[in-house]
């Protein structure tokens, strides 16, 4: 993006970091990995790594949610047994005991489809997801906007519009984004492993991917990262 687009969206795009990694710390130790896991997640060298573990982490949550919301401890072992998707996966079990919102099972599904179609292909090892982004079509790359964020079909459409001068920032920008739908989507289910104060923490979600939506909206290369991923890792 432009200089003075990046200057305007840094403060914006440094505080979803910041704010989800404050909600997701504590549901992180639950897990059983180690504090702060996520943030340095955004650092990780290698593409089909970071696919790999961002999966991996949401997967361990989604379980360890399930387990407290059914409040027995006896059916861990049998949901670590469960696929993701299908008919009876973890997914659609989350959703039924309302442990999950379908939006955020939308959102969790098109992240393992992700890491399904580059981080099951041995050739992907060393390769990254700004290229595998690029040979996404546009309908593509709508499709899985929408799902990522839960979006209308209309705001997935504008998001990249050629007509209204966006480029195409989404090779550039993929890993962050599968981050930031991921924080997301771990920020809800630490708040249902805590009910505490989970009103006030809805509302601080709904205002930070409100703005994010402002930052689409208004900065097209709001997500290109070049500039902040050196923020990130200060």
């Amino acid at each position: 993006m432009d200089t003075d687009a990046a200057h305007t969206a840094e403060p914006l795009l440094q505080d979803m970091i910041d704010e989800r990694l404050a909600f997701v710390e504590p549901l992180e130790e639950r897990i059983g990995i180690p504090k702060g896991t996520m943030g340095p997640l955004l650092r990780e060298e290698n593409d089909w790594a970071f696919i790999v573990k961002l999966a991996v982490i949401l997967e361990a949550s989604l379980i360890e949610v399930l387990v407290a919301h059914l409040g027995n401890e006896g059916m861990r072992m049998h949901i670590r047994g469960l696929q993701m998707q299908g008919r009876t996966g973890r997914i659609p079990l989350a959703v039924s005991v309302g442990a999950l919102s379908e939006e955020d099972a939308a959102t969790m599904a098109a992240i393992a489809d992700v890491r399904n179609s580059f981080a099951h292909s041995t050739k992907n090892i060393g390769g990254s997801l700004s290229a595998f982004a690029k040979v996404l079509s546009l309908h593509e790359k709508q499709l899985l906007f929408k799902k990522l964020f839960g979006t209308s079909d209309e705001t997935a459409k504008n998001a990249f519009d050629p007509k209204q001068g966006k480029s195409d920032w989404l090779p550039d920008s993929m890993r962050f984004v599968l981050w930031l739908a991921g924080g997301q989507v771990l920020a809800k289910l630490a708040m249902c492993a805590n009910h505490a104060e989970k009103e006030r923490d809805e509302q601080r979600l709904r205002a930070l991917q409100a703005r994010a939506f402002e930052a689409l909206e208004n900065y097209p290369g709001a997500f290109t990262l070049a500039d902040l991923f050196k923020k990130a890792q200060g």
